[in-house]
Parts: C-alpha cells; sequence; structure tokens
C-alpha cells in the first residue's frame, strides 16, 4: 500500500517512548538525559515501582540473623545533616551486611529525566560473611550509573540486574559454579580476565580513562554465583563453570 505524502510525513514525526507507547514526537531544548543506552539498544520497559516512600543512605547491619527487605532508592534525595549519621563522602547509597545470616535485599532505584552537574555512580553493597546473598534489582533506563558489589565468604551469591544494565560485570568463586542466564549471557561478552561486559560501550566510554558507566562484581569464596535478568524465570540456566 502506497501511503499518501501527508501520511508518511506524519509516520516519520512519530517514535516509541521508553514504556513501548507511540507518541508525537518532540524537539525540547534542555540538559541531556542522566545516563541512557547508545542509539542502537533497545529501550526496555521501565519497571513498576511499589508504594513505599523512598530512601537513600540506608545503612543496615547485623551480627547474627537475615536481612530481608524491599527498598526504594532515591539517590537524589537529601538527608538533612542535623540528623543523618556522619559517614565519609562516598558512602554507598544503600548497605547491608550480616556476620552470621543471609542478606536478601530488593531494591528499586529511581531514575531523572535531566543530567545533574554531577554525575555520581549509585553504590549498591551487600555482603555476609556466613551466609547466602542475593540482590534483586529494578532500575530504568534513564538513571545516573549503577556501581553493585554483592560479596559473601560462605555462601552462594546471586544478583538479578536491571535491563537496563549495561557494563563490566566480575564474578568469581573460589570452590563452586559460577552460572549466568541465557539472555545474559547472549547480551554479553566474556572478557580476557573471566569477567563479562553486558551491552555494548559507546564511542566516548571506549575512549574514557575510567569506566563511566555500571558495573557489577558478584564474589564469594564457597559457594556458588548466580546472575541473570531482573524478570529472570526459574528455568533456562546456563552453566559457566569457571576455573
Amino acid at each position: 500500500m502506497i501511503l499518501p505524502k501527508s501520511s508518511q510525513v506524519a509516520a516519520d514525526d512519530i517514535k516509541a517512548d521508553p514504556t513501548g507507547k507511540v507518541s508525537p514526537e518532540v524537539v525540547e531544548d534542555g540538559p541531556p538525559p542522566a545516563y541512557d543506552h547508545p542509539p542502537s539498544m533497545q529501550v526496555v520497559p521501565q519497571p513498576v515501582v511499589p508504594n513505599i516512600k523512598p530512601t537513600n543512605f540506608v545503612s543496615i547491619s547485623r551480627r547474627a540473623g537475615e536481612i530481608k527487605e524491599t527498598f526504594v532508592l532515591d539517590p537524589t534525595l537529601q538527608i538533612p545533616q542535623s540528623i543523618a549519621s556522619p559517614a565519609p563522602a562516598g558512602r554507598p547509597h544503600f548497605e547491608a551486611t550480616s556476620i552470621m545470616g543471609e542478606v536478601k535485599t530488593t531494591i528499586f532505584v529511581l531514575g531523572g529525566t535531566t543530567q545533574p552537574d554531577t554525575i555520581r555512580k549509585t553504590r549498591i553493597t551487600t555482603s555476609s560473611t556466613m551466609g547466602e546473598t542475593k540482590l534483586m534489582l529494578h532500575a530504568p533506563s534513564v538513571r545516573a550509573p549503577l556501581d553493585i558489589s554483592v560479596r559473601t565468604s560462605m555462601g552462594s551469591a546471586k544478583v538479578y540486574l536491571p535491563r537496563s544494565f549495561r557494563g563490566p560485570l566480575r564474578i568469581s568463586t573460589t570452590m563452586g559454579e559460577v552460572k549466568l542466564s541465557k539472555d545474559l549471557k547472549d547480551a554479553g561478552m566474556k572478557l580476557g580476565d573471566g569477567g563479562w561486559f553486558i551491552g555494548q560501550w559507546s564511542q566516548g566510554e571506549a575512549e574514557a580513562k575510567t569506566w563511566p558507566g555500571d558495573e557489577a562484581t558478584v564474589q564469594t569464596t564457597f559457594g556458588d554465583v548466580f546472575v541473570g535478568y531482573e524478570d529472570h524465570p526459574k528455568s533456562g540456566l546456563c552453566g559457566l563453570l569457571q576455573r
């Protein structure tokens, strides 16, 4: 079917937004987004955020007992200095640690539509000395870069990354097996040091002296490691034994 010229122009002026809806193209002046994928990459649907009040600079520490909680994290939320716990600059936006107990957390990271004057990575760390660590992370496409660390000494380490994650993935275990979900493996490239790069990098990122985007470290000493996407089903794992 041949469209009239006016229909072709109208079709050219329509594009899909990040939620998958179709909307007219609008050209606006303003700062670029905080962090977004290159034009060649697929824009993923945005996560549905639960009705939980956002927080920031969360720190949970337990000597014994599990940590099992859900949070909505707003990295831009300013905590009054008069009530905030003293902490050094560069502290994590979220950290949970237990000496003897499992650490299982679900975090929804809020994004933004504009780029701040200084982009600081959203740091999320969870760890246990004796116990399993599991992090389920949801984040939109437009946001500050993520810096994720999930570690344990005795137990398995599991991470479910947001579909918008794009960057290096460092995974290791001394005695155990490393597994990646098939779709995560298909989206990544194995690096020479045993790690992975998930997604694609831009020319500017390739020329940067330090990596400016997402990054994740998943590590255990005695136990298995699993990494998949946030919507990963329980079946269809792809085992990758690392030596």
